[in-house]
């Protein structure tokens, strides 16, 4: 075993509500002892055939019952297996806009959180193609590499915000360049294998943006992608029409205003369809308007499916093996020996409801007895 982890961390912090548990239960114990104290010469022979020691050994089973139960609901998985995987699909990645213009309010609740939304739709869709994140503004950035753990996306997607990328602006060449590297990069990589080689990988870019940049330069480096046979497909977040202001928010998230231009104009954002349609067409993509349904993410997947797709390059994966079970073999343990141990012992070793619903009880009881008192003298009668 070289690692350990729990499926489900967040049921550990149940083990807090042991501090309660054993609190409640010493402060029962302690007014249970001045009640003893108290009324010991008037009643202490109704007490004198409780093993105190076995109350205490019945609550410890009980609380290690909790505490294993805990673990066990918690799902721990130890160990590391080597697992090599062959799967079919393409290559896809996503680049994402997170230029200030994707902070307006057109489309609820603004652009960036639909567009991370129709992203995760997407992603539900997938299979086994590999997908990777591109974060874009002013600059682009390579957030996750290719890769087929679908959630390893999600969590670098849930940690994009308009403050990832510090450079200003919507610069879709400088996405599209990007992505053109990584695919070249991963296929050098393939390319060691002779075999892998010769399968040529489908190459699909998805811009999630509002397509608010204006420069030729996203054309051109359009053409480069389709001569590299990087095809492009593009999602518009926004509404077409007489566009929305740009919110501005202080460092405390608290809304500050709407973003104003040199002459104190408030900027408005629009939706540039045009530069989107542009770029799809000329690499033999498609352009979709992503609206609050989920029809655009469906036709998008469909179109996806029809493409040529090869297998992939074998991946290593660690497959933890579930050990839940030990901790709750001990919680049944536990349980089975609390609900047999005899808390109270009357004359003829007998033990009060044991024999009755276990009539071999006796035998174990008498046993029992006589191993422990060779450990320690009975108690005194």
């Amino acid at each position: 075993m070289s690692w350990i982890r729990f499926s489900k961390p967040t049921v550990l912090w149940w083990l807090l509500s042991l501090i309660p548990l054993v609190g409640l239960y010493l402060r029962a114990t302690w007014k249970r002892r001045q009640s003893a104290i108290r009324f010991s010469q008037r009643f202490q022979h109704l007490t004198r055939h409780v093993r105190r020691d076995r109350q205490q050994l019945s609550v410890l089973l009980l609380l290690v019952a909790y505490l294993t139960l805990i673990f066990a609901y918690s799902q721990p998985q130890v160990g590391q297996q080597p697992e090599v995987v062959k799967q079919t699909g393409i290559d896809i990645l996503i680049a994402i806009d997170l230029s200030m213009s994707m902070l307006a309010q057109d489309i609820k609740p603004n652009r960036l959180e639909h567009a991370k939304q129709g992203i995760r739709q997407l992603l539900n869709r997938l299979g086994s193609d590999r997908v990777g994140l591109i974060a874009f503004a002013g600059s682009s950035y390579l957030q996750c590499p290719l890769t087929v753990d679908y959630e390893a996306v999600k969590t670098f997607l849930s940690a994009l915000g308009a403050d990832t990328v510090s450079r200003s602006g919507t610069e879709i060449s400088r996405a599209i360049q990007l992505a053109i590297d990584s695919f070249t990069v991963q296929t050098e990589i393939s390319s060691t294998d002779l075999a892998r080689a010769q399968t040529k990988r489908q190459k699909t870019l998805i811009f999630f943006t509002d397509g608010e940049d204006h420069s030729q330069v996203a054309i051109e480096t359009a053409k480069v992608a389709y001569e590299e046979g990087v095809r492009i497909y593009c999602l518009g977040v926004g509404r077409a029409g007489a566009g929305s202001p740009i919110p501005v928010y202080d460092h405390k998230g608290k809304f500050f205003g709407y973003k104003k231009d040199l002459s104190d104009n408030t900027v408005v954002s629009k939706l540039n369809e045009d530069l989107l349609k542009q770029i799809a067409q000329l690499t033999g993509g498609n352009y979709y308007r992503l609206s609050t349904s989920t029809q655009e993410i469906a036709t998008l997947h469909r179109e996806l499916s029809r493409l040529e797709k090869s297998e992939q390059e074998e991946q290593v994966y660690t497959r933890y093996a579930e050990q839940f079970q030990w901790p709750l073999a001990i919680t049944l343990i536990c349980l089975i020996y609390e609900y047999l141990l005899p808390i109270t012992v009357l004359s003829g070793n007998k033990s009060r409801g044991v024999s009755r619903c276990f009539p071999w009880w006796r035998l174990v009881n008498s046993r029992w007895r006589r191993w422990v008192g060779r450990i320690r003298p009975a108690p005194r009668s």
